[in-house]
């Protein structure tokens, strides 16, 4: 019989009889089939040490001392901190009172600001134009002398 049709291991042992030979429980006969008299030596099978499952997290223990010193460290820092607000600290502002905004009413001002508002969209349009205006002219003026150029090379000649 060969290995491979077997499915057996190393040693001509299939995976099977390789885990049965490595349980803790080899040499004891299954629960029924008693050596010795029935009841005698038998009960419940002891139960396997509680492994915990591999995970995928390690978790590392903290290191007081270091931690401690960070701590001292950050509590100093707040400290000066504080000192340090508490010497830049703006003093009393006191200033009188004053009417600002000049002679214009408030219902005049909002209605020139509503007016702006509602321009301000054809005001754009009307930057926008006058930008590609000036860049197509430029344009032109340089392929305008470009061919000023050329017609002078032309009769060169």
């Amino acid at each position: 019989m060969s290995s491979r049709m077997s499915g057996a291991n190393a040693g001509g042992r299939s995976r099977w009889a390789l885990a049965a030979a490595s349980s803790p429980s080899e040499g004891r006969p299954f629960p029924g089939q008693g050596s010795g008299s029935p009841g005698q030596g038998e009960g419940p099978p002891p139960d396997p040490p509680a492994q915990e499952p591999p995970s995928i997290y390690t978790v590392i223990p903290p290191n007081l001392s270091r931690r401690n010193q960070l701590q001292r460290i950050a509590n100093k820092e707040l400290e000066e901190l504080e000192k340090w607000k508490e010497q830049h600290r703006p003093g009393v502002i006191c200033l009188t009172p004053q009417m600002l905004g000049g002679a214009a009413s408030e219902a005049d001002v909002r209605r020139k600001q509503q007016l702006e508002h509602s321009q301000s969209k054809y005001q754009q349009k009307l930057k926008r134009e006058q930008y590609e205006r000036v860049k197509r002219e430029a344009e032109e003026a340089e392929l305008l002398k470009k061919k000023a150029v050329q017609r002078e090379k032309v009769r060169q000649s």
